[in-house]
């Protein structure tokens, strides 16, 4: 049992950081791009900055679980492979991107105009996604290993 619970946590650690990264520090960066390039946004005029950042993780978190479960399929398969570790770090970075285009892509299916704040919402996720993809240590020992 403890074994499993170890391979586990050895799969489950790098998405964890990345995913729990994005949602932390994505409404951060979405506040300083809006402040230091002097727009008003309707989604930060709506509160102060506490109330908008504790708004953006709550629901930033919700909605970004798939992407964090798939991002752990991801990082299982990649992990099992024999690439080297930028290319692994590379192909998890591409995909996690990816997943964030897709899952804005998909919020913002249903609506008439993208506004400028849902933009620079959704950079604010792929950079911090990115950022941690490619700072976060990946295992370069399979999960599968024989011990």
């Amino acid at each position: 049992m403890g074994l499993k619970y170890n391979k586990i946590l050895d799969t489950i650690r790098f998405p964890l950081k990345v995913w729990l990264t994005s949602v932390l520090l994505s409404p951060i960066l979405y506040l300083l791009i809006i402040n230091l390039g002097g727009y008003r946004d309707h989604y930060a005029a709506l509160f102060n900055a506490w109330g908008f950042y504790a708004v953006a993780v709550v629901i930033g978190g919700l909605v970004s679980i798939p992407n964090w479960l798939l991002l752990w399929v991801c990082y299982y398969f990649v992990n099992k492979t024999k690439w080297a570790l930028l290319t692994k770090k590379l192909a998890l970075c591409a995909f996690s991107v990816l997943l964030t285009v897709l899952l804005f892509r998909w919020n913002f299916s249903e609506l008439d105009s993208i506004s400028r704040g849902d933009y620079i919402t959704a950079i604010s996720y792929m950079v911090t996604v990115a950022v941690g993809c490619l700072v976060y240590k990946v295992d370069t020992v399979s999960p599968h290993r024989q011990l």
